[in-house]
């Protein structure tokens, strides 16, 4: 009797007090954003072509080749995610520390910051160009495209250098940025010693 009333006191206290209503799930009170259908449509197509391809694979004699292509596609996907990542990360990063130099150099009152504010818009452009190219990268599909299991070999070339071709431009951008940041940083300090 004694575990029959504390049990019942239990679920007395853990029931809640309010009345619970159904949500109904099969309508949406907010239709998408325009962007996120947009990634959502091209996910559909990358999940397409891999399935495609994985069709193909299927249809081989040599199964160990398959999965190594298989393999193969799915390393490119990873490096192109990795690598952009990575690159918006740093990019991110140079932007709150161009934030803190333009802080600095709109708080000096006392010096002649024309030069300074020129190089920092100069850096911000570089970094929207930069990010603009990082996330089109993102976006960029390398699924191999077999043509036939004798040239299968060729056909993963072509994928992983284009991957590594794209990579190699987006790069290059970031790294641009990065000099534009600097260059901010050393025309800032420039003007606070000023120009001697």
């Amino acid at each position: 009797m004694r575990y029959f009333v504390t049990a019942l006191i239990l679920v007395f206290f853990a029931a809640p007090f309010y009345p619970a209503y159904a949500v109904d799930s099969t309508s949406s009170t907010k239709p998408k954003p325009p962007k996120l259908a947009k990634l959502e449509n091209r996910m559909e197509n990358i999940a397409s072509k891999a399935a495609m391809l994985k069709e193909k694979l299927k249809g081989f004699k040599d199964q160990k080749k398959a999965a190594m292509v298989e393999k193969i596609n799915d390393n490119l996907a990873k490096l192109n995610k990795n690598r952009t990542e990575a690159m918006a990360k740093h990019l991110d990063r140079m932007s709150q520390i161009l934030a803190k130099v333009e802080d600095y150099v709109n708080k000096l009152t006392d010096k002649d910051t024309a030069e300074a504010k020129t190089a920092i818009e100069d850096a911000k452009t570089a970094i929207s160009t930069a990010k603009s190219a990082v996330d089109a990268q993102s976006k960029k599909d390398y699924t191999i495209e077999a043509s036939s299991e004798a040239t299968i070999r060729q056909d993963a070339k072509i994928a992983r250098d284009n991957l590594h071709k794209d990579l190699q431009e987006t790069r290059k951008l970031v790294i641009a940025a990065k000099k534009a940041v600097a260059d901010a940083i050393k025309v800032t300090a420039t003007t606070v010693r000023g120009n001697k």
